[in-house]
């Protein structure tokens, strides 16, 4: 279902661990009238995942992306989303854990037993986001 809201993509480990954070995230941007992008556990018929991600990539208006563990898909997919030039909001659970590569950049750190307190700080970025854009 597509919104007239901005549209984002949202770069997490594909483990069991990072789906509440993911769940959070997105209830919270939808409640807000965004639109997720590039689902890439669910590929498009015929569409190679990498291609669907290229593609989404294009049509986002901001990425969020998760580095912690410095997961190497999330950082490829990073390095694209970059490459485009596509604004990113970094979050990370431990500053300690941000991959080395990436440490000049700010990031929003977060506990996932307060998975609250990370939707609301995402909420206030993504608005300076949309104020700046």
């Amino acid at each position: 279902m597509e919104t007239d809201g901005p549209k984002y993509i949202l770069l997490t480990p594909q483990t069991k661990e990072f789906l509440p954070i993911r769940k959070h995230i997105a209830d919270a941007l939808r409640e807000d009238g965004m639109e997720e992008l590039a689902r890439l556990e669910e590929p498009e018929w015929r569409m190679a995942i990498q291609e669907k991600m290229m593609r989404d990539m294009g049509r986002a208006d901001f990425i969020i992306a998760d580095l912690t563990g410095g997961d190497p898909q999330v950082m490829y997919e990073l390095g694209f989303a970059q490459a485009i030039r596509r604004p990113v909001i970094f979050i990370v659970q431990q500053v300690a854990k941000i991959p080395l590569k990436t440490k000049a950049f700010q990031f929003l750190t977060y506990d996932p037993g307060n998975p609250d307190a990370l939707r609301d700080r995402i909420r206030r970025w993504v608005w300076l986001f949309q104020v700046a854009a």
